[in-house]
């Protein structure tokens, strides 16, 4: 039963990217982005096995903990479906008659909370419902979550097609094919509906600022922001102030868009610090720092053998700003082949070490700077060194670095190929000139 509804669901979604015109309008060719999610529920099939083998304990390994808290909802369909309904939307959900399937999860309540929404509550949800078409077969969760993730993907990729007309190779490489990308955004964990979500909103933001505004539009921009404000917030508010540089730009012109860019970004690290005098418990450095201190206490409890050096934080906004520049060079260096071993900190180290080097290769080959398309190249910048930073901030465990920076690596190849000259490096390379363009 299990392996018949594996194929079948396969069968069906491949059958949905040939015959789905958001698929068909990517310029992708069908065939690409079959071998894409092929590839994809392989890596959530190894992703199975790692966690089967490695972490045998149900309760600590991801994707099998918030799998089976979703049983718990699904088990309240028969006789109290209105149950279900308020668990799964949200809507009353702290009902103190909901409390008899709460005390049964292990992972609805966590211990180290803050003051923002507990994200766990949506990848558990996410399984109650993937439940009503799987009937409990575990790969049905994850070949769905392939499918949205890949879709997130090419949306994605169609967001940034109108700068990278030459050099769509280079572009579809960078968000597609790089290993984390492909793992963790392949099992049943958040980062699949993170990539969907930050997919979705990009492209019809930057649709929406080039051409004129649509119902579809307007929906999915609303939706992807409420969705990822639960999801994962710090995410959101990375990609907030590149948004609003983006319609800046876009409603003016592109003169000046460093300065445009520069202006927004200081603005919106001048309201950081107000936050506090109006809403103090959502004061971001306050948050910072309680996410440190309690990212800490977990990873001693769970003697975590990933430690990366870090330096110890206040809740001073001067304290954590000045730590950005080694948080950043610690994002960027972990996990390295010089660690102890683990097969999948290696597979990240070697990727860095390709990452690093993609970053020499490209100021090596870096075309002329008029001809490099600014505006997506400082869109991408600034995400990535802010989600670098917020991680290097929070995160002293080079494993959950791996996992949290997935979001921004797709960016710093986008970043890359709009610096790169497509035709010194084919001059050079000749055979590379037909793959990345």
């Amino acid at each position: 039963m299990g392996i018949l509804l594996t194929i079948l669901y396969t069968a069906l979604f491949i059958f949905l990217i040939y015959t789905l015109g958001f698929f068909r309008d990517s310029g992708i060719s069908r065939r690409s982005l079959t071998i894409v999610f092929i590839l994809k529920i392989l890596s959530g099939f190894v992703m199975f096995v790692v966690y089967t083998k490695y972490y045998p304990d149900r309760q600590t390994a991801d994707i099998f903990k918030y799998y089976d808290d979703s049983e718990h909802i699904i088990e309240a369909l028969p006789d109290a479906p209105w149950d279900y309904v308020r668990m799964v939307t949200g809507i009353g959900e702290n009902s103190s008659d909901l409390e008899k399937y709460y005390v049964k999860m292990n992972h609805w309540h966590q211990e180290y909370e803050s003051n923002l929404y507990n994200d766990s509550h949506i990848i558990i949800r996410f399984n109650a419902i993937a439940r009503l078409f799987s009937f409990g077969v575990f790969h049905v969760h994850t070949i769905i979550m392939c499918f949205l993730s890949l879709f997130g993907l090419v949306a994605l990729y169609r967001a940034f097609i109108p700068f990278f007309r030459n050099r769509l190779g280079v572009l579809f490489i960078g968000v597609f094919l790089l290993p984390s990308v492909i793992f963790w955004g392949s099992g049943v964990l958040k980062e699949g509906l993170l990539i969907f979500f930050m997919g979705m909103m990009i492209y019809h933001f930057f649709k929406t600022c080039s051409s004129k505004i649509s119902f579809w539009s307007v929906f999915w921009i609303a939706a992807s922001t409420f969705m990822m404000f639960y999801l994962k917030f710090y995410v959101l508010a990375m990609l907030i102030p590149g948004l609003i540089a983006w319609f800046w730009t876009s409603m003016t012109s592109n003169r000046k868009l460093v300065l445009k860019f520069v202006i927004v970004y200081f603005a919106y690290l001048g309201c950081s610090f107000l936050v506090k005098y109006g809403i103090p418990e959502y004061d971001p450095y306050w948050i910072i720092y309680v996410k440190q201190r309690d990212f800490l206490g977990l990873a001693q409890e769970m003697q975590s053998g990933s430690m990366v050096p870090y330096l110890k934080l206040s809740s001073d906004p001067l304290n954590i700003l000045f730590a950005v520049p080694h948080s950043l060079f610690i994002v960027f260096i972990y996990p390295h082949i010089f660690q102890p071993f683990s097969a999948l900190n290696f597979v990240a180290a070697v990727e860095n070490l390709f990452l690093s080097g993609m970053i020499v290769f490209v100021l090596i080959f870096r075309q002329k700077w008029k001809n490099i398309p600014i505006k997506p190249l400082l869109f991408a910048i600034c995400f990535v060194l802010g989600l670098y930073a917020l991680t290097g901030l929070t995160t002293p465990v080079a494993g959950a670095i791996v996992r949290y920076k997935v979001p921004a690596l797709p960016f710093l190849l986008i970043a890359c190929s709009s610096m790169l000259d497509i035709d010194r490096l084919g001059k050079k390379f000749p055979w590379l000139r037909k793959l990345l363009q």
